[in-house]
């Protein structure tokens, strides 16, 4: 069950060995980061990508339609 950060970087790691990159819905996401009332969304975009640097990913956050906030973990690109 998904309800730390840890919890939840072992799972994106896991993800991302096995597929190449993980997709995370909001319901997962609020597991670990919940925030409330205006700013939100910023907020838990803002910490997300906090998490994704500090673990070496990229990551694209996006609300596309009826889902909410998604966001896309992959390996972090290299600049040559």
């Amino acid at each position: 069950m998904i309800e730390t950060e840890e919890h939840l970087a072992i799972y994106v790691a896991d993800a991302i060995k096995a597929h190449g990159a993980c997709r995370l819905y909001v319901d997962m996401l609020e597991k670990v980061w919940y925030f409330t009332g205006l700013g939100r969304h910023q907020a838990q975009e803002e910490r997300i990508r906090a998490f994704a640097e500090s673990h070496g990913w990229d990551v694209i956050v996006h609300t596309p339609g009826g889902y909410g906030l998604v966001a896309d973990f992959t390996p972090a690109s290299t600049s040559a």
